[in-house]
């Protein structure tokens, strides 16, 4: 059940538009990282890691862009 003052049509559009966003895991020097795959670029849009100093790592941030 879902409360919400949104009008339905833009909760469903909002879904609909982040499934079809393919996103890929991939370990890169043994940190976890979510992100979507354009050829040999690999932009980051999340960093799964338990250890805190992973999230300091500049390199690795979301937002990011990997050349693989």
């Amino acid at each position: 059940m879902l409360y919400t003052i949104m009008p339905p049509e833009l909760i469903i559009k909002h879904f609909a538009l982040r499934k079809k966003k393919s996103h890929e895991i991939m370990n890169i020097n043994g940190v976890i990282l979510e992100g979507e795959r354009n050829g040999d670029y690999f932009k980051i849009h999340r960093v799964i890691s338990s250890d805190p100093n992973t999230y300091l790592n500049t390199n690795i941030s979301p937002g990011n862009v990997l050349k693989r």
